[in-house]
């Protein structure tokens, strides 16, 4: 998913100057995947950790439910940026 390469800068109309972009870092599949792929395995962990926990299941739950949307939709969609401005 390709980031904007510049951006407006929001917040209080009164105290908002122009900013300049200095540097933009654009996320790879590969990245949003590890980011995506390490809230598994910790929910996964977690659970073998704490068996006796009872929002066990509803945390596996959930978190099988979010990576099989992950995989089915959100890896066409999602995507990250980080931007670095100066006044």
């Amino acid at each position: 998913m390709p980031c904007l390469r510049s951006a407006p800068v929001t917040g209080n109309p009164r105290k908002t100057r122009a900013a300049i972009a200095l540097y933009t870092l654009v996320s790879s599949g590969d990245d949003w995947d590890r980011y995506e792929a390490l809230q598994w395995r910790a929910a996964e962990r977690y659970a073998a950790a704490n068996p006796d926990d009872p929002d066990v299941p509803e945390l596996l739950r959930r978190v099988r439910h979010d990576r099989d949307t992950y995989l089915r939709w959100g890896r066409k969609t999602l995507g990250w940026c980080v931007y670095l401005f100066r006044r």
